[in-house]
């Protein structure tokens, strides 16, 4: 008899550990879904990249950043942010800090 209880005390703690793993994997699962849903979105939005460069909106006053233009559709002011070391001009975008350097 003690070793049917036995055989019964070691399946219980095997039918634990599956649930436990069954649990860690659908915490996997779902952080794997918030990825996949976080990187469809990006994807979703690279999409309009074409659509967005020929639609550049070059002003001769103010030249919005590329970066946030072409990655968000946002036409955000790139301002004078000095020289380089080889004195060629620097300007920074005043949303996301992207810096461009135009030769002179």
């Amino acid at each position: 008899m003690t070793i049917r209880k036995d055989f019964l005390h070691e399946a219980k703690w095997i039918v634990e550990s599956i649930r436990e793993q069954d649990k860690a994997l659908q915490q996997e699962e779902e952080r794997l879904r918030e990825q996949l849903n976080e990187i469809e979105g990006k994807r979703s939005n690279f999409a309009q990249v074409d659509a967005r460069f020929n639609s550049y909106p070059l002003v001769k006053t103010e030249d919005p950043c590329p970066r946030c233009w072409l990655f968000d559709g946002v036409a955000s002011k790139s301002r004078p942010a000095g020289h380089d070391e080889n004195d060629n001009d620097v300007f920074r975008c005043s949303h996301c800090d992207y810096e461009i350097t135009v030769k002179v």
